[in-house]
């Protein structure tokens, strides 16, 4: 079972890829979150729109699953497989996308993730992926009885004597064998064949040109082969068995400041070895009169999204501001009820103070004699103790209001100091509010600027692609209508 994938963006691009149906025989979605509807564009479009909330923009990881032709699947199987790859690249609870394709009675399922986990807006890692496919790709033949295709990363599967398995072709040389319809072995095979007849350098780029290659300055690479199509290809890895002094060598006859840039190669292409348009294939980028509409939905799902944002931060810092208020208030009452504690027991202690007063005229005695002196005196006067005692309380009595006007002085006082505190930490409060909102619609504007911006640039360039395809393939149909018309004029 082969499993291949990668973070990628454009979900305009992946969905029409994966809705094809001129390169599939069906094409069958079997599950798509986001869209009510079932609308797989809508859902990856939504996928890829959280990405503006992260600092990443490939919010999208495409995968595929690929086993061997014989062996059948059930859908259960299917998701069951899905399920697995799902929690070795750790992307489980994701919203996912899954279509199944059929092609040449051989089916293969193509699974989308999006990347974003919303609960800390970053995004799920890809790092380690390969190693994963691996991983996941084992445990399905295990599981379902499959034969075991090692991956080069899966080196202790290996013999020690059985080479590491590489791949016919990567996924780039397979796009673009889909859409010139020319092998990469083929085509590095005639490339290799055309170098080892040519003598020099300059034969052998005439015989690039006869068979429909031109030969050009790449923008990183020294020199680059032009097919057909306008892909460029490095002409050292086109030419099997030769090193890139030997080509150089060569090529030493050729100057190379002479030599067209791929712009130009592409253009000059046109006119070597067409080939019928009907049998290139390509996963079409939007019209040019499509950009202005895709621009404005894709900045009005980002407003949305902040809009929706900015509702809930600003009922976060409300309900915070709220829960604040509310503790003050306890924190208030409980110490109003502390002060009034604390003045009872200071109350409590001044009546017995006023009451347990003791007049004892020797002032040479101690406690005992003091106690044993005024028990003395009550025996001997009980009317004695009676009169004190109503003197005191009359004393006491008069005594209360200015007790009462001191206890609301502390007491004032007391809530004074700490409604002071509490209002310069309600006044840090809504600075730091204020400050947090200022910095969140600052974020908010960038983000939607740099939105904004990434859209349009990326539109524009899908534009410019559109429009070079559609030139390369009516020149092509010209130069087939042309050639038809020379082949029935000359009968």
């Amino acid at each position: 079972m082969i499993i291949k994938g990668g973070s990628r963006s454009g979900p305009k691009q992946l969905a029409a890829h994966l809705l094809r149906t001129d390169t599939n025989e069906t094409v069958r979605i079997l599950d798509v979150d986001f869209s009510a509807s079932g609308d797989l564009t809508d859902a990856l479009i939504k996928m890829q729109t959280l990405t503006m909330g992260t600092r990443g923009n490939k919010g999208l990881y495409h995968a595929n699953i690929d086993p061997e032709a014989h062996y059948e699947m059930t859908d259960q199987q299917w998701m069951r497989a899905v399920e697995v790859l799902e929690k070795e690249l750790g992307l489980e609870g994701q919203p996912r996308a899954i279509v199944m394709h059929e092609k040449k009675e051989r089916q293969h399922i193509h699974v989308v993730w999006g990347r974003v986990d919303m609960d800390t807006w970053t995004l799920r890692s890809d790092s380690m992926n390969y190693p994963a496919h691996e991983r996941a790709s084992l445990a399905l033949e295990l599981e379902f009885g499959h034969e075991h295709v090692p991956g080069k990363h899966a080196k202790k599967h290996l013999n020690r004597d059985q080479p590491t398995p590489v791949a016919e072709m990567n996924h780039a040389e397979w796009q673009q064998w889909e859409r010139t319809g020319l092998h990469p072995k083929e085509r590095k095979t005639l490339i290799t064949e055309l170098y080892q007849q040519s003598d020099t350098g300059r034969a052998f780029q005439a015989a690039l040109n006869e068979n429909g290659y031109i030969l050009a300055k790449g923008d990183r690479r020294a020199l680059v082969v032009v097919d057909i199509a306008g892909d460029a290809h490095s002409l050292t890895r086109q030419v099997n068995g030769a090193r890139a002094g030997e080509i150089k060598g060569k090529l030493a006859d050729v100057d190379l400041e002479k030599l067209p840039s791929v712009e130009q190669a592409r253009e000059l292409a046109l006119e070597l070895r067409p080939r019928d348009a009907s049998d290139t294939d390509t996963e079409t980028p939007p019209l040019a009169h499509e950009t202005e509409t895709a621009i404005s939905e894709a900045v009005q799902a980002v407003q949305d999204r902040q809009a929706e944002e900015r509702e809930t931060f600003l009922n976060e810092q409300q309900m915070l501001a709220s829960s604040l208020e509310t503790q003050w208030q306890e924190d208030r009452e409980k110490a109003l009820a502390n002060i009034d504690t604390k003045l009872a027991a200071q109350r409590q202690k001044e009546y017995e103070d006023v009451m347990l007063r003791k007049r004892v005229k020797p002032s040479n005695l101690n406690e005992e004699m003091i106690e044993f002196w005024e028990a003395l005196q009550t025996r001997n006067n009980p009317y004695r103790a009676l009169s004190r005692k109503k003197t005191r309380e009359k004393f006491w009595f008069e005594l209360q209001p200015v007790l009462d006007e001191r206890d609301e002085l502390v007491r004032k006082e007391a809530l004074r100091r700490f409604d002071t505190r509490i209002d310069r930490e309600r006044r840090r409060l809504h600075q730091q509010q204020a400050d947090e909102l200022a910095q969140f619609e600052a974020r908010q504007s960038a983000e939607l600027y740099e939105a904004q911006r990434t859209i349009e640039e990326d539109e524009a360039r899908q534009a410019r692609e559109a429009e070079r395809r559609q030139e390369i393939e009516r020149q092509l149909r010209e130069r087939d209508l042309q050639r038809q018309r020379d082949k029935d004029r000359d009968r």
